[in-house]
């Protein structure tokens, strides 16, 4: 009776389906005994039927038939008809009540767990929300691997709706009960001393609302693991973040600078500990004298420490605490002296030169050794091949190790003094020519950051940028690639190549711009994207040219519209939000914007069959201009004199193209384009009457005729005229 009534009446009666659900849902004991003969043959067909109602074509029957099946479902089944049939349901339904139903009613296994983790990123957030509140109630924590949670808190914490980063914190909340209330055993879990800094910003944001003034609070202890001294230095940030640094809460939870030393000088503490004792060492009152002699003490000797096993980070955190105590010419100097101590470039240089001979004598007379099986000299070589490899790495992490203070110390001074003028002979020209990479793009960051400083020392210095720029290694040339353009905008170093280029013609120097603009066709799609991002600030800016603004535009439209780049989420991004910008920005850019829609469609229409571009979407792309060029959208307060608007531009660009055009495609691509444009009939009469010229014209080719508006707007004048004509 009941798959009768499933398969065929119940849903002619659409108010029927709910009760049969429920009795199906839970049916008569007797129905499903085991010693009813007809039992599985009831199963059998009960699910067959059912399984139909799981396709049917209305959303809410299709929910409750997931509902029914939950019964009759096997996760850990991977061939079941039924989980098989809702994972389908998750991942392509269109309907995101069903999707929420499935995450729900869907059983967790490890086959079905991924699918169910992989809706928390789903576009409706009420699907998103109902998966952490199913997870957070039906699944312990201990269930999910480190990277599991750890993702589903990132997705959790960081999304935009308020709906689903709740039901992100009670899941947190039920995992903290799952860890008998102990923070530090929650952080373990989550193994916090391998987790990004963005994920350990949000976790400590999320603990502050969700721990209670129950819970013990972290105390500045000897011995302290990694996850206390991230819950200390957690704790205290968010302290001095919402309450203040003169709140009573923060003079009484915060611990003072000389205990942190006192912790901090013991010999046995992980780099991590180290780490976040530094980090809150940031918020605290430097100005108490005691605590303050004996940070720096304890900074300088971690700075000078020359050893490889030296954690940069530990380095680079303390030169910004002594950035925080010291000022101008005193921070400058008191960095720059220990970096004096830890490299000497003289000696580094010529020991460099000496063990780098001496190691590839030592590898040709191990090669000869081994060829000729005397072992016994054989071990004393490749002894001391290992001791002045040794040698050799430890004297490189020395220059990255400096490297990497000068780096820091640059990011906190406004403008260059004595000291930091040394610091190019004393690091930045030896490291450029090391011959390690790792050495060399350490020197080039700091090299970029001397030019950032000062407008003459950018001058001199931007051709040892453009040499790497050309001849180096990949991450290096992006680093100098992104300091050019940095350097362009706040300079400008045209003028100061055109002048090195005439005081010697027979150098070959180029111009900066061109050589950085023709990275936009770079097979590697880092520096191809940092060079779409360099040449949208500089757009941005009116950097540039007229003439070159516009071939740079239709390169970049045409670029935002290419196939072959459509996986390149960063360049995408940059792209999507340039333009709209650009557009905005200005009611002439616009206007130059109306003008590249014509040539850049062309380049899209005459692309060969080989190449990419072929794919591509024309129309899609004229859509977007023509949204752009649209003043109610992008600029809705802007005057424009005369009669010609962005729009009629693109109007009259159509129709001559159309009248010159050899090809039935183009016609036909603008007879679509011109339904878009508006004019204002009742300020601007002359526009009218080009549009309808332009109308006109694409019609007297008779390639395609167009009677109703592509948009659910307001008709446009173009698709007005088209109607008129046809009567």
């Amino acid at each position: 009776v009941y798959c009768y009534v499933i398969s065929s009446f119940l849903f002619s009666v659409p108010y029927l389906f709910f009760f049969f659900f429920l009795m199906i849902r839970r049916p008569p004991r007797s129905t499903l005994s085991s010693s009813s003969a007809a039992s599985d043959v009831y199963k059998r067909q009960l699910l067959e039927c059912m399984l139909e109602r799981l396709r049917d074509k209305v959303p809410l029957v299709r929910v409750h038939a997931v509902a029914a099946l939950e019964r009759l479902q096997d996760p850990s089944d991977k061939q079941d008809p039924v989980c098989a049939e809702m994972v389908r349901m998750l991942q392509s339904d269109s309907s995101h009540l069903v999707r929420r139903a499935v995450v729900t009613h869907l059983g967790i296994s490890k086959y079905t767990l991924r699918h169910i983790l992989a809706r928390s990123r789903d576009v409706k957030e009420d699907v998103r929300s109902h998966v952490y509140s199913s997870l957070g109630g039906k699944l312990e924590m201990r269930v999910l691997s480190i990277t599991q949670r750890v993702q589903l808190l990132t997705d959790g914490l960081g999304d935009r709706s308020v709906v689903v980063r709740s039901a992100c914190l009670e899941m947190l909340k039920g995992w903290l009960d799952q860890s008998q209330r102990d923070v530090c055993a929650l952080l373990r879990s989550l193994d916090i001393e391998n987790s990004s800094d963005e994920f350990s910003d949000m976790l400590s944001k999320a603990l502050w609302e969700v721990v209670d003034s129950g819970l013990a609070k972290p105390e500045l202890k000897q011995g302290m693991s990694c996850e206390e001294a991230w819950y200390l230095q957690a704790r205290v940030s968010m302290i001095h973040q919402v309450k203040g640094k003169d709140s009573h809460m923060f003079e009484t939870e915060a611990p003072s600078v000389f205990a942190i030393c006192e912790i901090m000088a013991e010999e046995q503490n992980p780099d991590y500990v180290q780490l976040q004792l530094l980090r809150c060492t940031l918020l605290l009152d430097l100005s108490e004298e005691g605590g303050r002699r004996k940070l720096l003490g304890f900074i300088r000797a971690l700075i000078t420490s020359n050893h490889a096993t030296v954690n940069l980070e530990l380095v680079v955190a303390g030169v910004k605490l002594v950035a925080a105590m010291e000022q101008g010419h005193l921070l400058s100097g008191l960095v720059v002296e220990c970096i004096n101590e830890l490299v000497d470039p003289l000696d580094q240089e010529s020991n460099s030169d000496e063990t780098l001979q001496e190691m590839a004598t030592l590898r040709e007379t191990k090669a000869v050794l081994l060829e000729h099986e005397q072992y016994g000299e054989l071990a004393d070589v490749d002894s001391r091949l290992k001791e002045l490899e040794q040698q050799e790495s430890l004297r490189e992490h020395s220059w990255i190790q400096a490297l990497s203070i000068a780096g820091e110390l640059l990011q906190h001074v406004t403008k260059m003094d004595g000291s930091l003028q040394g610091l190019f002979e004393l690091l930045v020209l030896p490291g450029i020519q090391h011959n390690n990479p790792a050495t060399r793009l350490a020197a080039v960051k700091v090299l970029v950051l001397l030019c950032v400083l000062d407008c003459e020392e950018a001058k001199k210095r931007s051709s040892l940028l453009m040499i790497h720029l050309e001849s180096d290694q990949d991450p290096i040339k992006l680093v100098a690639l992104q300091g050019l353009f940095d350097l362009i905008l706040l300079y400008d170093l045209e003028e100061a190549a055109k002048a090195a280029s005439a005081a010697n013609p027979e150098s070959g120097l180029v111009s900066v711009t061109d050589t950085l603009i023709g990275f936009l066709d770079h097979e590697n799609s880092e520096l191809q994207t940092a060079a779409v991002e360099g040449v949208a600030k500089l757009l941005c800016m009116n950097k540039l040219g007229a003439k070159l603004s516009q071939e740079l535009l239709t390169k970049l439209l045409v670029l935002l519209f290419n196939p072959a780049t459509q996986d390149l989420e960063r360049l995408q991004q940059c792209l999507a939000a340039f333009f709209p910008h650009y557009a905005g920005s200005s009611v002439q850019h616009q206007f130059v914007l109306g003008q590249l829609l014509v040539p850049t469609l062309k380049v899209l229409l005459k692309a060969p069959r080989s190449s990419p571009l072929s794919k591509a979407k024309p129309i899609e792309l004229a859509q977007f201009v023509v949204y752009l060029c649209d003043t109610r959208h992008t600029n809705p307060e802007a005057k424009i004199g005369g009669c010609d608007t962005p729009h009629v531009i693109v109007a009259k660009a159509a129709a001559e193209e159309t009248r010159n055009s050899a090809s039935d495609l183009e016609p036909k691509l603008y007879a679509r384009v011109l339904p878009l444009l508006f004019v204002d009939p009742r300020t601007n009469q002359t526009g009218l009457r080009v549009l309808r010229a332009a109308v006109d014209q694409v019609l007297e080719l008779s390639l395609i005729h167009i009677s109703e508006p592509t948009r659910l707007l307001s008709i446009s004048y173009a698709v007005f005229c088209l109607k008129k004509k046809k009567k």
